[in-house]
């Protein structure tokens, strides 16, 4: 059986800056499994006792009053596990919901898929009127939980219970589940281990895979929910230190609670072993993606630390250092930057496998050949050492990337690269005679890089005429299709004319921005080049590309808008 279980951590900060206001009950970590409570969530069980757990694992609190899925008992795909809430009657607690797969995954693709449906679920938080997907419920169960272990009638503070990053942990059986979209970011090889930090519609969370193969299985998984909510708690309580929420005054019954928290949790996170499963490579993982302080905060935090015992602060200083040191490699990207808007189904999906390519009719390639690709064209810049592409919509008029032009932040002599270009139509029918632009013009349409990114250039001659070509036009309504073909003509790394595409890999069309986002393949020299769809109808100019350590994505301009503001200069037809 596969197992899902998205955890949400909470750093409850009320033993450091008011005790009072918290109820005594459950008497975490060892309450009364049968008799104890949690006020709106439920009763507290106790594990099985054949089972070796950490103290504050032996019991926890059924839950399911707190979160209600109710869409899950009609799935036939998964269903839940579990609601669970654990604390260690400080400052860690965590809330979990369990999920059953019910059926085989072959494909990285259906892993990906099947997780996101189940982290985009709508969910209902108990007291709150409107529904949310699940992933996003977890501010709204620390609210729950931060009411229901609130004592005395004085107002609860909103911020004395803090959701922190939620995790995923996918714990599978790997002749259900033969492929797995893992990224290398971390991995046990031949181990049944392997982390990706993913983002999901905008929020990231850790995720783990664990092979129910793998040694200790059970222990890893309780090892790596319980590491999380631990390094979670510790990065809010040392947020909270540095901006003097928790005041650390020699002798205060609070300063003594955070001096103990703090040794406590060092000490844990320092142990070589846990539980019998090593954890110094775990722990080093999660500092890479989580840093505890701000490079430009730690001097203040060590301030603050100042007057706590020199051991603890010591500890503290050398684990905010280990987390600022543990940074993953700097993201790659091309062109202007942009934020990827899809979910992790789409990206990852396409990042770490290759699906079996679909067939191409002849027909079709012949119609790119002859039609469209005599009108794209190579732009140089010798003067920059920059390539990109270009594509005429009238017999003298180019269009392409305002960034080509300008530079990627606007501040380059746009007159001196209009008088440095060069293009060149390689498979038009003199393939090798150079153009250039009119030397007296400068841009006759253009549209800033953080806006729609083009400009519509004049060639000294007409090109159409020269080269007995068609031009490329924008039929007035055609638009990209979510989950449908998208094929760039261009030339990468300065190249011949190449074509790219995938079968369905436009992964959003979103416009309000004017943007589409896709997966097709592009390179530097790809900026500018006229993006496709199924039909061969024009819907974007390509324009920039991230390469993440999850595979690359990129961006284009949709032709709409872009048509909205040249159509006057271009006729709008052929």
């Amino acid at each position: 059986m596969t197992l899902a279980i998205l955890q949400f951590p909470f750093c409850d900060l009320r033993p450091f800056v008011a005790p009072q206001a918290r109820l005594l009950r459950p008497h975490w970590p060892t309450p009364d499994a049968g008799s104890e409570f949690v006020r709106f969530f439920g009763q507290v069980r106790e594990r099985g006792a054949d089972e070796q757990f950490s103290r504050d694992e032996l019991v926890f609190c059924r839950a399911k009053n707190a979160l209600k899925l109710p869409n899950f008992s009609h799935r036939h795909d998964w269903a839940i596990a579990f609601r669970r809430l654990l604390s260690d009657g400080r400052s860690i607690s965590r809330f979990e919901v369990g999920i059953k797969i019910l059926r085989k995954m072959r494909t990285r693709g259906e892993v990906l898929r099947l997780l996101g449906g189940i982290l985009d679920s709508p969910c209902v938080v108990r007291g709150e009127r409107r529904g949310r997907a699940v992933l996003s419920a977890g501010e709204g169960v620390a609210k729950l939980y931060a009411a229901a272990t609130h004592r005395g009638s004085e107002p609860i503070d909103a911020t004395d219970v803090v959701c922190g990053r939620p995790c995923l942990l996918l714990e599978y059986d790997p002749v259900e589940t033969s492929e797995l979209p893992m990224s290398i970011d971390y991995q046990r090889p031949g181990q049944g281990l392997a982390f990706a930090r993913l983002t999901h519609h905008g929020i990231a969370l850790n995720t783990w895979y664990v092979s129910t193969r793998a040694s200790r299985s059970r222990m890893l998984r309780l090892t790596l929910l319980r590491l999380h909510a631990e390094h979670q708690a510790l990065k809010y309580v040392v947020r909270a230190i540095e901006e003097g929420r928790i005041a650390l005054d020699r002798g205060t019954p609070t300063s003594d609670a955070a001096q103990s928290f703090l040794s406590d949790t060092m000490r844990l996170l320092a142990q070589g072993e846990r539980n019998g499963v090593a954890q110094k490579d775990l722990v080093e993982t999660v500092h890479t993606y989580e840093e505890l302080c701000a490079a430009d905060e730690v001097a203040l935090l060590q301030q603050r630390l100042g007057s706590i015992r020199r051991q603890v602060r010591l500890s503290v200083e050398r684990e905010v250092d280990r987390s600022l040191m543990s940074t993953p490699p700097p993201e790659d990207r091309v062109g202007p930057a942009f934020d990827w808007q899809g979910p992790i189904d789409e990206l990852a999906h396409h990042s770490f496998f290759k699906p079996v390519a679909p067939y191409i009719p002849v027909r079709w390639v012949s119609d790119v050949v002859k039609r469209l690709c005599p009108a794209v064209c190579l732009i140089s810049l010798p003067a920059r050492r920059r390539t990109a592409t270009g594509f005429l919509v009238k017999k003298d008029l180019l269009l392409t990337n305002y960034h080509v032009v300008a530079g990627e932040f606007e501040e380059e002599d746009v007159a001196a690269n209009l008088a440095d270009m060069e293009l060149t139509f390689e498979l038009s029918s003199t393939p090798h005679r150079v153009f250039r632009l009119d030397p007296m013009a400068t841009p006759v349409r253009f549209s800033g890089v953080s806006a729609l990114d083009f400009a519509l250039l004049r060639t000294a001659e007409d090109v159409q005429a020269a080269l007995q070509l068609d031009v490329i036009t924008y039929d007035g309504s055609a638009m990209p299709e979510r989950g449908r073909g998208i094929h760039i003509l261009q030339h990468p790394q300065g190249e011949p004319l190449k074509i790219s595409g995938d079968a369905d890999g436009v992964a959003g069309v979103f416009p309000e921005m004017s943007k589409v986002q896709y997966v097709s393949r592009a390179e530097p020299g790809s900026s500018g080049g006229p993006c496709f769809d199924d039909d061969l109808r024009l819907v974007a100019i390509h324009r920039c590309e991230r390469r993440t350590k999850f595979g690359s994505v990129r961006e284009g301009v949709l032709m709409e808008k872009v048509h909205q503001s040249i159509q006057s200069f271009t006729g709008g037809g052929r």
